[in-house]
């Protein structure tokens, strides 16, 4: 049934250390189910896996949740997390904030834009200015975060008319929530 189940039967006489990453994570998995457990514990389970793969494994762990098994896993693909029901975020071996995806993303009542302009210094002593405005910079990149309800975007548009290359904002993401939570610092090899 699990050989059908994680299309497994081509590689019936395969040994496993011969079949990709994503297959052998699928031989991995359909072993942990051979009991028919109702908890599931995974360690990164998309680890080392292609693009792909990864979505072809959490294909198979939304089936698995849909068929009532509860699913405990660790991840540091952020994208990931957001599939989950319930979130624990750790850093340095202690919890700083838990609760379903959207109600942490909505929590921080936020939206972060990405501005690149030649003038981001003069821009950065601009925004400094600004009270509930936090600026991470790399180069000529600078993310800001800003209350949800600002707009300051459009004084900026209005302010460094033609001065500004590019410019894109969004609502908060579960990167947000970490670097929030954290206290992280905007990654230096972060681009547009």
């Amino acid at each position: 049934e699990l050989f059908h189940k994680f299309h497994l039967a081509p590689y019936r006489n395969t040994l496993v250390e011969t079949l990709s990453g994503g297959w052998a994570r699928r031989v991995e998995i359909a072993k942990a189910l051979l009991h028919d457990p109702s908890l599931i514990l995974m360690d990164e389970p998309s680890s080392g896996l292609d693009p792909k793969a990864r979505i072809e494994l959490w294909n198979i762990l939304s089936t698995l949740k849909d068929e009532g098994k509860t699913i405990v896993l660790t991840t540091h693909h952020l994208d990931e997390a957001d599939h989950c029901d319930e979130l624990i975020v750790m850093y340095e071996g202690k919890i700083v904030a838990k609760g379903t995806p959207n109600l942490l993303k909505h929590r921080l009542k936020m939206k972060v834009v990405f501005l690149k302009s030649s003038q981001s210094t003069e821009i950065e002593t601009f925004l400094t200015k600004e009270k509930d405005v936090k600026i991470s910079r790399h180069r000529h990149l600078l993310r800001i975060e800003m209350p949800e309800n600002s707009q300051l975007i459009t004084t900026l548009m209005e302010s460094y008319k033609g001065k500004i290359d590019e410019l894109s904002y969004r609502s908060p993401n579960l990167e947000d929530v970490f670097i929030h939570f954290t206290g992280s610092e905007f990654e230096v090899g972060a681009s547009l």
